[in-house]
């Protein structure tokens, strides 16, 4: 998404988006950012909850900490009302590029629109810092995420993997699924890290 094409972010959108938008904010959906441990903290508990909501495991903690002390990540954290509801973490890729990396929000608070809260945050404070492309990540195409990033009109770009061993996603092997479903949410958190290096 070209941040440069309007001096307003919402005038980037069509009447739909600055709906849920404006719908987040009537809800006071507050989004907080910065690179402290709190707020680390406080992203991943977002985040390892809805890995276990999608049945996906989690990255470890310590792969977030080392893109903050790199200096070219900021964490994203969504409340209502206090309680976390979302969080997100932005990668600045150079001085006009930034991507958001990983995503999460809680399932029951979609109503609130969470998620359109959490991208505006982030666009808002990369053109805040002179920035000038925004990234809403990678997805697979096709995917009830790719075509929810589609309602935000940016330009799609095609890109592919490359890997130097095999890989597996937990959903292709429905026993690994159904099992990982099975798991405590705490157990998830703490096996997460090393199952993702292989399944994801």
């Amino acid at each position: 998404i070209d941040l440069t094409k309007q001096n307003n972010i919402l005038d980037l959108f069509n009447s739909n988006i600055k709906r849920k938008i404006h719908k987040s904010q009537k809800d006071n959906i507050k989004v907080k950012y910065g690179t402290n441990n709190k707020l680390i903290n406080q992203f991943y508990q977002a985040y390892t909850h809805r890995m276990k909501e999608i049945s996906v495991a989690p990255l470890g903690k310590k792969i977030i900490k080392r893109q903050v002390m790199a200096g070219c990540c900021t964490v994203f954290v969504a409340y209502l009302n206090n309680k976390i509801v979302g969080g997100a973490t932005l990668i600045k890729e150079s001085e006009d590029f930034y991507r958001n990396d990983l995503f999460s929000t809680l399932r029951i608070y979609n109503k609130h629109y969470v998620s359109y809260a959490l991208h505006f945050a982030m666009m808002c404070y990369e053109k805040e810092n002179q920035g000038k492309i925004y990234s809403l990540g990678r997805s697979t195409r096709g995917s009830s995420v790719h075509n929810y990033k589609r309602h935000f009109k940016g330009e799609e770009i095609p890109l592919y993997w490359s890997y130097s061993y095999k890989t597996r996603n937990i959903r292709d092997n429905k026993l690994l699924y159904k099992l990982w479903k099975l798991l405590p949410y705490k157990l998830t958190k703490i096996i997460g890290p090393i199952v993702s290096k292989r399944v994801y």
